[in-house]
């Protein structure tokens, strides 16, 4: 598998990250873009993807408007899949409902290339919990956190500045498991079991005390 996580940045900030995206898919094919984290319309959403990918002549997106258009989708006719940020609770909750997170994990393991931004980042992780110290759980009704868990057991936060260090250190602590903070201008990327840091940032790795 080949997947890009993104510390939910834009602009010269995912800027590198971006470019090693692009330079990875086969072009003659599209996107599947996912915006479904945020809430609809989404006609800004495939502005906005479409004018960030321009400069790298990257403008065959694909955009999935409803948790519907995920249910049936065949990916291995897409060249990548790009999932864009927003609320985690909700982005989770709604692809666990059609089991469309079995079906990217599957991709993935067939070889898929993913990208995931903020929320879209942070799915891949072992769970979401993280995810509360910005987006409103409140306005979600979800119950279970666990996350696509590709990585190896960890879980992701993004946006990460060093005020939220005390959580994330007090998750780690509660629940005996690492986490890999993104700031806005990093990035890593997973191929098969290695995983590499991209970006002018610098991401931070949280580890167990043991």
């Amino acid at each position: 598998m080949k997947l890009f996580l993104a510390g939910g940045g834009s602009g010269d900030k995912s800027k590198q990250i971006d470019s090693a995206f692009v330079k990875t898919i086969k072009k003659r094919n599209p996107i599947l873009y996912i915006p479904l984290a945020r809430n609809p319309p989404y006609g800004s959403c495939l502005d906005w993807i479409t004018s960030s990918f321009a400069r790298f002549g990257l403008k065959n997106f694909k955009m999935a408007r409803s948790i519907k258009d995920l249910k049936n989708v065949k990916l291995k006719r897409y060249s990548a899949v790009y999932i864009g940020g927003g609320n985690t609770f909700k982005l989770l909750r709604d692809i666990k409902k059609i089991g469309f997170d079995k079906k990217l994990k599957t991709y993935l393991k067939k070889g898929g290339v993913c990208y995931g931004g903020s929320a879209g980042a942070i799915i891949f992780g072992k769970d979401i919990e993280l995810a509360g110290v910005i987006d409103d759980k409140k306005r979600v009704r979800i119950r279970d956190l666990s996350g696509l868990d590709v990585l190896g057991g960890f879980s992701v936060y993004c946006h990460y500045e060093k005020k939220y260090e005390k959580k994330i250190k007090a998750y780690v602590k509660r629940n005996s498991a690492p986490v890999i903070a993104l700031p806005e201008n990093s990035g890593v990327i997973i191929e098969g079991k290695i995983m590499k840091p991209i970006g002018k940032g610098k991401p931070i790795v949280f580890l167990p005390k043991k």
